[in-house]
């Protein structure tokens, strides 16, 4: 039987289809955006861990020159109260590096749990916003397709009434 009123079920068929596909990429690609928390978090720790990597560098470093003035300082000759307050000044200033070493690292570390915390809600928010109109506009694709498919049935109810 020839389709008089219907003209190509089959085209809208196809659409049907479609707007069903578009519908569910549209919501799948909401909840793809969760992959940015991951993203983000690992750039945090990637960059918190150089920066603690170049802090403890230049510790070292500090750490290395205080020791070659300690051998020198221990080998020289000289005596007396100059030699003792050397050692000492020494001593105070190793101190005083592993002190803005423990600092450094300490507020580093605040930093990085702060800044992963706001990196965090930001990704949240982004998220249910994003996967929110994404599942409208899925909502609205598959009324769409509903709406394509009521009107495939109609068409074909009146090729069949009209036969």
């Amino acid at each position: 039987m020839m389709a008089i009123v219907g003209g190509n079920l089959a085209d809208i068929d196809s659409n049907v289809t479609k707007l069903e596909a578009t519908g569910a990429t549209a919501e799948a690609s909401g909840k793809d955006t969760a992959g940015a928390a991951t993203v983000l978090a690992e750039a945090i720790e990637g960059a918190t861990a150089e920066l603690l990597r170049r802090f403890q560098e230049i510790a070292a470093t500090l750490d290395e020159e205080i020791r070659a003035a300690a051998t020198k300082l221990e080998t020289s000759e000289w005596e007396g109260h100059s030699k003792r307050r050397a050692v000492e000044i020494k001593s105070e200033l190793q101190g005083q590096v592993n002190s803005v070493m423990g600092q450094a690292e300490s507020a580093l570390h605040d930093e990085k749990v702060a800044f992963t915390a706001r990196a965090n809600t930001l990704v949240s928010d982004v998220n249910t916003q994003f996967q929110s109109v994404m599942n409208r506009v899925q909502t609205e694709y598959a009324d769409l397709a509903g709406a394509a498919r009521r009107t495939r049935e109609n068409f074909a109810t009146a090729d069949q009434t009209i036969v």
